[in-house]
């Protein structure tokens, strides 16, 4: 395997093109080892500019992984628990989805430009449609023969 989990924070790499005269070594992944030195460059380079924005969105994924339960998977999970059931949840979020989207006003440029895509597009496959030289049964045989 090219890593795997050993145990909580730490990672074993291994890989088959070099070769290893004792075991590797397992890395914390934010204590020492590579990404220590990320978080301490995220650090010295924290000037309130993007390296802050950096350090803190570190901070955030070193977060989850000591706090499973704010992964994005685990708060649809609870989302879920709270619904009662799958269907009920998903039905929930698209009747939100739904409410946001119907707030929005839809000018009468959109409309015209919608409509002017829809017209271009039944146009396109028109002349796609002219184009073939084959009849759909001559389509259904090549399209069915055995190699």
């Amino acid at each position: 395997t090219r890593g795997r989990l050993l145990r909580s924070r730490t990672l074993t790499f291994t890989t088959s093109r070099c070769s290893f005269r004792s075991p590797p070594k397992a890395l914390d992944l934010f204590g020492h080892g590579p990404m220590a030195s990320v978080r301490e460059d995220a650090a010295s380079n924290a000037s309130g500019g993007a390296a802050d924005t950096y350090g803190t969105s570190l901070q955030t994924q070193k977060d989850k992984v000591s706090r499973p339960a704010m992964t994005p998977s685990a708060k649809v999970i609870a989302a879920m628990a709270m619904h009662g059931s799958f269907f009920k949840f998903t039905m929930h979020q698209a009747q939100e989805i739904q409410r946001h989207l119907q707030a929005i006003p839809v000018t009468q440029t959109a409309i015209a430009a919608l409509q002017e895509e829809s017209a271009d597009s039944l146009r396109r496959q028109a002349e796609v449609e002219a184009a073939d030289i084959q009849t759909f049964e001559e389509f259904l045989e090549d399209y069915l023969a055995l190699p």
